[in-house]
């Protein structure tokens, strides 16, 4: 049988709870502190995160996180792993962007959103892999290659969507 509303609010309370905590305890310090910026609010934010990871005793736990941590790391406990990057890519912005695709006309053209881009090294009809990492820059690939990268005005890629 699926949990109850309540199981699953309790559940999400004891993620919540604490950034609550968090979330409170900043408002009021800047408050006490008569914070007008931006940069000063950073400022409280950084001590406070500072406090919180390694000087306060976690009320779960009963450990300062950033020494659980060490611990788990320690002891092979944790989920991090190093960051090894697949081939055949050659960036991240490779792994972590929007994409699309797009097939390579008679030309050696692909088109997106009326923008024609002339690629080299293709054949009609290869099916191209866009990679946009922040829309001012395209990655294209065809056939785990990477084949050209395109400086585009983020003006020029209005409406296309990936």
């Amino acid at each position: 049988m699926s949990e109850s509303f309540y199981e699953i609010h309790q559940q999400k309370g004891k993620i919540e709870r604490p950034f609550g905590s968090l979330q409170d305890r900043l408002i009021r310090t800047c408050i006490r502190e008569d914070v007008r910026t931006i940069d000063d609010a950073q400022r409280v934010l950084d001590r406070e995160v500072q406090r919180y990871n390694y000087s306060q005793v976690h009320s779960t736990t009963g450990e300062i996180p950033a020494i659980r941590f060490e611990n788990a790391l320690r002891e092979g406990a944790s989920l991090f792993r190093d960051f090894h990057m697949p081939q055949p890519y050659e960036s991240p912005k490779d792994l972590f962007c929007l994409r699309a695709q797009r097939i390579v006309n008679p030309y050696g053209q692909i088109s997106l959103k009326g923008l024609k881009l002339k690629l080299n090294k293709v054949k009609t009809g290869d099916l191209i892999d866009i990679k946009d990492e922040n829309v001012s820059e395209l990655r294209l690939w065809c056939d785990e290659t990477l084949l050209e990268v395109f400086h585009i005005k983020i003006a020029d890629l209005k409406g296309v969507h990936f």
